[in-house]
């Protein structure tokens, strides 16, 4: 707040006009120009994009703006600080377009093209001689929603996380649970600690009583607490409803910043972005409008890479095709370690469930020949499984050139869409509606409407749609949600926010000091 009221004062304090110097971008006639209070004012809200005001050295340059006021600084000062201010504000533009740490850090393979130090320059040096700083800045920030709210919220939960009886109640963890879960009329003695924390976190109402008994009121407030975080809303407390109790405020803020970084990675140059959120396993598809910004077109759940296991990769790409009835070319990982000890096991399965070898130069071979089965197994032969009921494809898949063999399709199982945790698959990506990921793709193709998709995608061999105008797909990693205004904090399932955390405090802390 001092920090507000002093660029207040000082740019109350400031000549009505003044003549600009053709060296000084911030300090026309020696004082400290509009833009170069509006500077250090940007550059003291960074934290509001999870960035460190400290490290543009906003409290130095606070005091030589105060202090040039009042006079007594030569020229060559007066450069100096011109200088400094300049690679602050191109500092913090450039953390705000392409992140803090370096392109091979963090587990990112995005490629986004940033300007080159020089070309900041350029732009924050014609942005504040055209008193254009604020939409420089406003230009410059990630345009996805899901980073527009974040940056609407950190601040309060930052607020949150100081005050002193939000650190005491998160000071330590929830005592064990008396059994694997409390059901609506258990009793158990953390229960009072759950209420107080559902209290600030404005699932419960203010003034609701603690007690250690389960009660519906409660069990109410646990629901829409689960519902927030992606859980199972039974109003039950179990180990994963728990866990999220568990997470601070503070922690919050921390896991918020993270969300931040990785948002200003991406690149968001076409016209259509399909962005899928991992891990809580939500696909959005945008659209740009005219002023940059994205419009929500599509939205729908997925199923992801499991954690454990096969976790999808972090990378953009674009959909390049779309097969309807597609076959299943099976990877040689799923081959050796599921299917072929499965054929070993009943041979009749393979002709039964659809499969067939692919001999290069010959015709497919629906039979099992043992032969063949080993030469597969050497990478030689391709297995395949036609289209139908039991392709783990489902009945369409969305083709994109990644070198993991990465593609989003359907599935033959969509029940498993309804679970709270969908970190299930091989390492692709399963889309709940497919018809509506289609048709966005597509751009309403007319000729390619609901029914005649449907249709294309129940037949016994595969229609391949070339895409004309690709959009760009970007997997992402977000262990934060916002929805209504607020904020769920979901497990790092991948254990990449761990990476990113380290990461950043290793990067160095870059600081125009403002020594003359």
């Amino acid at each position: 707040m001092a920090r507000c009221v002093g660029l207040a004062f000082l740019l109350w304090m400031l000549p009505a006009s003044g003549v600009w110097s053709q060296e000084w971008v911030w300090f026309p006639g020696g004082q400290p120009s509009a833009q170069a209070v509006e500077a250090v004012r940007l550059l003291a809200a960074a934290a509001e994009d999870g960035l460190r005001p400290e490290e543009y050295g906003v409290d130095t340059l606070q005091r030589a703006l105060e202090q040039m006021v009042w006079g007594g600084f030569t020229p060559e000062e007066i450069s100096h600080w011109d200088e400094v201010l300049t690679q602050s504000v191109v500092r913090y533009l450039h953390h705000l377009q392409g992140g803090r740490v370096p392109l091979q850090m963090g587990g990112r393979r995005y490629v986004r093209p940033i300007p080159s130090w020089d070309a900041l320059r350029q732009k924050v040096i014609a942005a504040a001689r055209q008193g254009q700083l604020s939409q420089l800045v406003a230009e410059t920030a990630p345009k996805l929603p899901l980073y527009t709210q974040l940056r609407a919220l950190v601040e309060h939960y930052r607020r949150l996380a100081e005050r002193p009886d939000v650190v005491r109640l998160w000071s330590s963890p929830l005592p064990p649970l008396p059994d694997t879960k409390l059901e609506p009329g258990g009793r158990w003695r953390g229960l009072p600690r759950v209420v107080e924390r559902l209290v600030i976190l404005g699932d419960l109402p203010e003034g609701t009583a603690p007690s250690e008994v389960l009660t519906p009121e409660v069990a109410a407030g646990l629901r829409a607490f689960q519902t927030r975080h992606g859980l199972l809303a039974d109003g039950v407390l179990g180990r994963r409803t728990l866990a999220r109790l568990d997470v601070s405020p503070a922690q919050g803020v921390r896991q918020m910043e993270l969300a931040m970084e990785r948002l200003r990675w991406v690149n968001l140059d076409r016209s259509r972005v399909i962005a899928i959120y991992l891990p809580e396993n939500i696909l959005e598809g945008y659209r740009k409008e005219m002023d940059g910004s994205l419009s929500v077109e599509l939205r729908m759940r997925v199923i992801s890479g499991n954690a454990a296991n096969t976790p999808t990769p972090l990378f953009e790409d674009e959909i390049r095709a779309i097969e309807l009835s597609p076959y299943w070319n099976v990877p040689l990982s799923i081959l050796r370690d599921e299917l072929a000890p499965k054929f070993l096991k009943s041979p009749d399965a393979f002709q039964r469930e659809g499969f067939e070898f692919v001999v290069p130069g010959q015709g497919p071979e629906s039979e099992i020949h043992m032969d063949l089965l080993d030469e597969a197994l050497r990478g030689r032969v391709r297995v395949r499984q036609r289209p139908g009921p039991s392709n783990p494809m489902g009945d369409i898949k969305f083709v994109m050139s990644n070198k993991e063999d990465i593609f989003l399709h359907h599935t033959a199982l969509p029940q498993l869409f309804q679970r709270a945790r969908r970190d299930l698959s091989h390492g692709c990506i399963r889309v709940e509606d497919p018809v509506g990921l289609a048709q966005f793709v597509l751009e309403s193709d007319p000729a390619w409407n609901e029914d005649r998709l449907r249709s294309a995608m129940n037949q016994t061999s595969p229609t391949i749609l070339a895409v004309r105008r690709p959009p760009r797909v970007i997997i992402l990693y977000s262990t934060v949600r916002v929805e209504h205004g607020r904020a769920a904090f979901l497990a790092d399932l991948y254990g990449l926010d761990g990476v990113l955390d380290q990461a950043l405090r290793s990067a160095p802390l870059t600081v125009s000091r403002g020594d003359p």
